[in-house]
């Protein structure tokens, strides 16, 4: 039987902050872990050594870049956050794009970006 996080909380009388510690395999109190097997009617003991024999935390926290963020976060129009794959397929569409326009500087050829830099010039100047 699948549980919730807020059954769990309820059935055992911790905070739902607590048993989402407990999930992510974060170290809670002894009377955390007490609760929790009185409400499962198991031995606090195997429950400590079930909890604690998990490896690592499972926290799978991922550092986004700021300017993902800013683009990420169309919620300031209405519409869903971006997911992972679609991140990715931005930052390659950028990607690509800057590589061509690096690529076509170089088949423009000396004398037009010359007469580009002067008309730029030009128009500072008046």
């Amino acid at each position: 039987m699948l549980l919730t996080q807020e059954r769990v909380a309820e059935m055992s009388g911790l905070s739902l902050r607590t048993v989402q510690r407990l999930d992510a395999a974060h170290r809670v109190s002894y009377a955390s872990l007490r609760a929790l097997a009185t409400a499962f009617k198991t031995d606090v003991d195997v429950l400590e050594l079930e909890f604690y024999a998990m490896p690592t935390s499972r926290d799978e926290f991922v550092e986004i870049p700021r300017w993902m963020r800013l683009v990420s976060d169309r919620l300031y129009f209405g519409g869903p956050r971006l997911n992972r794959r679609d991140a990715l397929l931005i930052e390659a569409f950028c990607v690509v794009c800057a590589v061509v326009a690096f690529a076509v500087s170089f088949l423009v050829p000396e004398q037009a970006r010359a007469a580009a830099v002067r008309m730029s010039e030009d128009g500072i100047r008046t």
